[in-house]
């Protein structure tokens, strides 16, 4: 045990007083550096961060060039913008390496500046980025040109990775169509995320439910994000996971074809559809506004009530917040058959009234849906089934 201590006093007391050397030979400045690493990915691979190449690239770029349009080399580093293209940097283990590019995560943190090294190609690219993962060092910012660049992976190793980064035969990407899309389609209108068919083409749709759905479970910050839609491992385990936690829920009933709303109402639009909605709002305490049919922000604001208190949406800021579409549908009238099912003689009691002043044509409040004038009423009968 002592001898271990001893060997690894001996190597820092080494790597220290390189790193001093070093400073003082070319006359560098010592600056704590937390470093990554990245790599170029290669058609056909074994393995794959994000699972397909196409994936990968999306993700990363393809790798061919740095920022300052060079080729990719053995030392080349991604570094903050204020460090110069073409400056060297010394990492202990590893050797000299030169800035040629940029990342949006490699920036200046207090007390240490981000780093990226490039770590090759295809596989053992992949499989050194991995081994070498994240790591605090105490590095030299180089201030002499001629210091040569001997940046080596000798060092570094190949990690073994397991299976979740084996490249599958059937991708999930865009604009593909398989059998494991169809089955990921499946699993997102399971638990209504999804309301097309399940075709096994990746479409907008089939892309808009995975975003909506990584938001929803905190896999990305936002739809803005630079992986959102990529159907990775991690959004692949959780969709499994919740699924088969969800499986055997009732799901919320499709709207019918024949919907008494029609769906894809936003700010702007103006039609019956609208009116009915507002009606069917203000009948369940959403919405105070004109029954004008004209989708306003009053409108919007009830829908958005509607959907947080519903639990469509998480929050105001989330994906269709304040817009009546399928899965807005979709829980509306699951709300109504739950009130169908509550109410004796409900199709009665769902007799929505829709006043028309035939005179002024101005619509009336909500307020006097209780109101009803003869012979200016007229009578819409609402089939909530």
């Amino acid at each position: 045990m002592k001898k271990i201590a001893y060997l690894a006093l001996a190597l820092l007391v080494f790597i220290s007083s390189s790193t001093e050397s070093i400073a003082a030979e070319y006359k560098g400045k010592k600056q704590t550096f937390v470093v990554s690493a990245y790599y170029s990915p290669l058609p056909g691979q074994e393995n794959y961060l994000r699972r397909t190449y196409d994936a990968e690239i999306r993700l990363n770029g393809s790798g061919v060039n740095g920022a300052d349009g060079s080729g990719v080399f053995m030392g080349m580093i991604a570094a903050p913008r204020n460090y110069s293209f073409g400056t060297k940097i010394y990492i202990p283990g590893l050797g000299i390496g030169s800035v040629h590019d940029r990342g949006g995560a490699i920036i200046n943190k207090k007390g240490y500046d981000r780093i990226d090294i490039w770590m090759g190609y295809g596989d053992n690219g992949l499989k050194r980025a991995m081994q070498w993962g994240m790591r605090t060092i105490d590095g030299v910012i180089l201030d002499n040109d001629s210091a040569e660049i001997n940046l080596s992976y000798s060092n570094v190793g190949l990690a073994t990775l397991g299976s979740r980064y084996k490249a599958i035969n059937q991708p999930v990407e865009k604009d593909q169509q398989n059998s494991e899309i169809k089955k990921v389609q499946l699993m997102l209108k399971e638990i209504n995320y999804l309301d097309a068919e399940a075709t096994g083409y990746f479409g907008d749709e089939t892309e808009q439910a995975i975003i909506n759905f990584q938001v929803d479970h905190g896999i990305i910050a936002s739809e803005k994000s630079q992986v959102a839609g990529i159907f990775g491992p991690k959004t692949r385990s959780t969709l499994e996971n919740y699924t088969k936690k969800n499986i055997n829920k009732k799901p919320l009933p499709k709207t019918p074809k024949n919907s008494f709303i029609k769906e894809g109402l936003e700010i702007g639009t103006k039609d019956k559809n609208v009116k009915r909605l507002q009606i069917v709002l203000s009948e369940l305490g959403y919405y105070q506004g004109d029954l004008g049919g004209k989708y306003d922000k009053t409108t919007e604001q009830a829908v958005l009530d509607f959907q947080l208190q519903n639990k469509v949406i998480n929050s105001k800021d989330s994906n269709g917040a304040g817009r009546y579409g399928p899965k807005t549908s979709s829980t509306l009238n699951h709300v109504l058959n739950q009130k169908k099912q509550k109410i004796k003689n409900f199709e009665k009691e769902a007799k929505i009234i829709s006043f028309e002043n035939k005179k002024s044509k101005k619509p009336k409040q909500a307020t006097e849906v209780n109101k009803p004038k003869k012979p200016e009423v007229k009578i819409m009968t609402f089939n909530a089934s």
